[in-house]
């Protein structure tokens, strides 16, 4: 049986304050800091929760994965206008193609992972790079690592005070 499924309603309910709470502080942490690209934050945690289990050991990786992913995504941007049109898009054509080999090669896999495949493919959809702030979006990246990361690395902490402090159980 799927382990979703056999959480009481009760519980339920109770995670999804717990996450609704969080979610709220992170929007209302983007909008203190005048940052509108809160998406690069939660795609941090997306990735992070559901493909890495939300484990701080697969934290470093991570984090680095999605910088590389929004960097690669960056010269779609810059190459283009500091090399001109064609000569920048083929350009940063090479470098995805050496990016896809070395995925395939599992070369580099604390930076070349599928987070930084996420990263890249979001951030160079035509919208993305059209609107968004490059600046803004590593922000948010930044702030949802510190946030969403921050906040696992404490709980995990707390959580294991207490399993070591709590009297063993036969």
């Amino acid at each position: 049986m799927h382990a979703a499924a056999q959480i009481t309603p009760a519980k339920a309910l109770g995670l999804l304050v717990v996450i609704a709470a969080v979610v709220t502080g992170f929007v209302a942490l983007t909008a203190a800091v005048g940052n509108h690209e809160a998406w690069a934050g939660f795609l941090f945690l997306l990735y992070w929760s559901m493909v890495e289990g939300m484990k701080t050991e697969a934290l470093p990786k991570s984090i680095l994965g999605a910088l590389a992913g929004l960097g690669i995504a960056s010269l779609l941007f810059l190459l283009p206008d500091r090399l001109g049109s064609t000569p920048g898009l083929l350009a940063f054509l090479v470098v995805i193609l050496v990016l896809v080999y070395l995925q395939l090669r599992s070369r580099l896999p604390m930076a070349i992972n599928p987070a930084t495949m996420i990263y890249l493919t979001v951030a160079t959809i035509p919208h993305v790079q059209a609107h968004a702030s490059f600046t803004q979006t590593l922000g948010a990246l930044l702030l949802g690592v510190a946030y969403f990361g921050g906040l696992a690395v404490i709980v995990t902490w707390v959580m294991k005070r207490r399993a070591a402090a709590s009297p063993e159980t036969p």
